[in-house]
């Protein structure tokens, strides 16, 4: 966190420099080791036995950096998700059920690009395979073989060869499913929006004569905020009243108790 000293005597605004997203922002080593997902929301779930054979579904995380979207999905019991009956990702790119394929008739997507296993295909209105597409084969860990468990990384860049981008906005709808079975396996849809990288916010210490509350502006929703005080800044400091969570516009952090004197504050943000 950068710290840098100004003086002021006024209620002190601190702007927080970016907008909330609804996406989730981290970088995943496609390693087959889960740790990274730790932080990460689930996306849906899927309850056990409602399938028929092949993979039973059990939950859906999704993620994302500036190069890929990330999709991590675990299995209700162990078992080979890319061999027959595989798995199957469908990307609805403009969130419209009324343009691209409808998996499976059910009416919860209209895909433009879908993955069997790791090998991406364009699709289209009434053609589940309509074209190709270029650098979007997904990287995925652990890959045939049995596992519960399973991470992939999907390239932001791919390109359908008919041309276009795959990913044309920041906003799209998920669904995963399994190869057609007597019941069908499906896990979402889920609409999500690409996350933009989240610097650590620089915010500022200040010097106020008798300040009663600080003014948080833009507050991140993945962030607690909290204020610190301190006499002889540089050597201590101290918690000054309650924080709170951001919510995407403006909190408020008090000190009453030293209310009317002259104190060095700077806000502690906390991912």
């Amino acid at each position: 966190m950068r710290m840098v000293w100004i003086s002021m005597a006024a209620v002190l605004v601190i702007a927080g420099a970016r907008e909330s997203r609804a996406g989730y922002y981290t970088n995943v080593a496609i390693d087959g080791v889960f740790a990274d997902w730790d932080a990460a929301p689930v996306a849906a779930t899927d309850i056990a036995g409602d399938g028929d054979v092949g993979p039973d579904l059990a939950e859906l995380r999704l993620a994302n950096d500036e190069t890929n979207l990330y999709v991590y999905i675990s299995y209700h019991a162990s078992i080979n998700p890319n061999a027959g009956p595989s798995v199957f990702l469908a990307l609805d790119n403009d969130v419209n059920t009324g343009t691209g394929f409808d998996i499976f008739g059910l009416g919860l997507v209209g895909s433009e690009a879908g993955w069997q296993n790791d090998f991406p295909f364009q699709q289209s209105a009434g053609n589940f395979s309509a074209g190709t597409i270029s650098g979007g084969a997904a990287a995925i860990s652990p890959y045939n073989t049995a596992t519960t468990n399973q991470e992939y990384a999907i390239p932001l860049a791919a390109m359908f060869d008919a041309g276009g981008d795959v990913f044309p906005s920041n906003q799209f709808r998920l669904l995963v499913y399994t190869d057609p079975t007597a019941t069908n396996e499906t896990m979402g849809p889920v609409t999500y929006t690409l996350s933009p990288k989240i610097e650590a916010i620089a915010f500022e210490e200040v010097q106020l004569d008798g300040a009663v509350q600080v003014e948080v502006n833009d507050t991140l929703s993945a962030v607690r905020y909290s204020l610190e005080e301190s006499a002889t800044p540089g050597e201590s400091w101290d918690a000054s009243g309650g924080g709170a969570r951001g919510n995407g516009g403006t909190v408020f952090l008090y000190d009453a108790t030293d209310a009317g004197t002259t104190q060095v504050y700077r806000v502690k943000a906390e991912w």
